[in-house]
């Protein structure tokens, strides 16, 4: 119940109402026996798109919080097949860019940040990349110039 509390202590509103549908903390544990795809049904009642992309993901690897997947099909579904604009802070392996643009689709415009050089080689494959820190406020408003504001 500790980290119950903590959870909503930094949780954002709106996902917090999201999350509080589940009784106990234990439905966000993973057993890697499992299939995420199965794990994420029969804990979150959700079966869409992203998780198709998120579960039959292979080669980038994708680096995310498998239970923010209906969370962000929901706030997110509305703009896929626009010209959305999507900054990703932290690329890793790519994964997380290519799943973006399977979901938003070709007329999406991503650009993910990192502080990582060797996380340029993943940039042209699914969106653009760009080296620098996310603290520094001229780097990401050059950054949102170079998307298109």
């Amino acid at each position: 119940m500790k980290i119950f509390n903590q959870l909503k202590k930094i949780t954002p509103r709106h996902i917090w109402s999201y999350l509080v549908r589940f009784e106990n903390i234990e439905s966000f544990s993973f057993n890697s026996s499992e299939k995420v795809s199965e794990h994420i049904q029969r804990n979150f009642d959700f079966d869409g798109d992203l998780l198709d992309i998120f579960a039959n993901n292979s080669g980038s690897v994708i680096h995310k919080w498998h239970h923010y997947i209906p969370i962000y099909d929901e706030l997110f579904y509305k703009f896929r097949n626009t010209q959305v604009r999507v900054l990703e802070i932290g690329v890793g392996k790519g994964g997380s860019l290519k799943m973006w643009r399977e979901y938003f689709g070709h007329n999406a415009i991503i650009f993910g940040v990192d502080v990582d050089e060797s996380c340029l080689e993943q940039d042209g494959r699914f969106g653009s990349v760009r080296i620098g820190n996310q603290c520094d406020k001229l780097f990401l408003n050059q950054i949102i110039l170079e998307m298109g504001g």
